[in-house]
C-alpha cells in the first residue's frame, strides 16, 4: 500500500510574497511618478540645464561637499546658456539683466534668504520684509554715492592689499580659510577707518574681540 503526500503552499509565505510585490509596483509607479513630475509637470521644466540636478539635489550638494559649486555651476552656464536649472528648486542666472531683476528693490526674497545673518544677527541683504529693507538700504546709501567712493579708494585700496596679502599667504601654506570671518575683519577696517579715521586693525591683529563687542551692543540696545 502506498501513500500520497500533497505538498501545498504556505499561505503565510504567499501573502508575504504577494505583499512584497506589491509594495515593489508601488515603488516602481510611485518612482516613475515623481520622475515624470519633474521631467514634464515642474514648474521649472523650461529652464535648460543637466538631466541629474532637475531631477535630485544630490549632484549640487556633492559639488558643494568637494568645494566645486562655481566651477561646476559656470561650467554648466557656458554648456546651457545664462539660465540655468542646477536643482529642482534652483535657477542661477549669470545674465545682466537677470541680476538686476532678481537685485531690484522691488524683488521678493524667499526664505533662503534667512540665512544671511552671524548667529542671530540679521544682515540688510537677509530681510525679507522690502519695506525694512529699503529704510535700512536708505540710511547707507548716500555713502555709497559714485564720488564719496572715489575719495575713499586710496583708503579701500589700502586695506584691501592687506587683505589680499593674507589670501596670498593663506594660498603658499595650503591654509584652510574662514573667509567669513576675514572678509569680516576687511569690512571693519574699511568702514573704522573711512568713519572714523581710525585703524583698528583687525586685519593686521587677527582679533575678532572687536566685532563681537559690536554684535553684543547691538543686541542690548535692540539694533539687530
Amino acid at each position: 500500500m502506498q501513500s500520497t503526500f500533497l505538498l501545498r503552499p504556505d499561505s503565510g509565505l504567499t501573502s508575504n510574497l504577494s505583499l512584497m510585490n506589491l509594495a515593489i509596483v508601488i515603488a516602481i509607479i510611485s518612482g516613475v511618478g515623481f520622475l515624470a513630475s519633474r521631467i514634464f509637470f515642474h514648474p521649472l521644466r523650461h529652464i535648460p540645464g543637466p538631466l541629474l540636478p532637475s531631477l535630485f539635489a544630490a549632484p549640487l550638494f556633492y559639488q558643494s561637499v568637494i568645494g566645486n559649486r562655481a566651477k561646476w555651476i559656470v561650467q554648466q552656464h557656458k554648456k546651457y546658456g545664462s539660465v540655468l536649472r542646477i536643482a529642482p528648486n534652483k535657477v542661477c542666472v549669470s545674465s545682466e539683466t537677470g541680476v538686476k531683476l532678481i537685485y531690484s528693490n522691488k524683488a521678493l526674497k524667499s526664505h533662503a534668504y534667512d540665512t544671511f545673518k552671524y548667529r542671530d544677527v540679521k544682515m540688510c541683504i537677509g530681510l525679507l520684509d522690502v519695506h525694512r529693507a529699503h529704510a535700512r538700504r536708505k540710511a547707507i546709501l548716500p555713502a555709497f554715492s559714485r564720488q564719496n567712493l572715489l575719495e575713499m579708494e586710496p583708503v579701500i585700496r589700502r586695506h584691501l592689499e592687506k587683505f589680499l596679502g593674507w589670501l596670498e599667504k593663506f594660498d603658499a601654506t595650503n591654509t584652510p580659510v574662514d573667509t567669513f570671518k576675514w572678509y569680516r575683519y576687511l569690512t571693519f577696517d574699511v568702514v573704522t577707518d573711512i568713519a572714523f579715521g581710525q585703524q583698528i586693525g583687525m586685519l593686521t591683529s587677527e582679533d575678532s574681540h572687536f566685532t563681537e563687542q559690536v554684535e553684543f551692543r547691538n543686541k542690548r540696545n535692540g539694533h539687530v
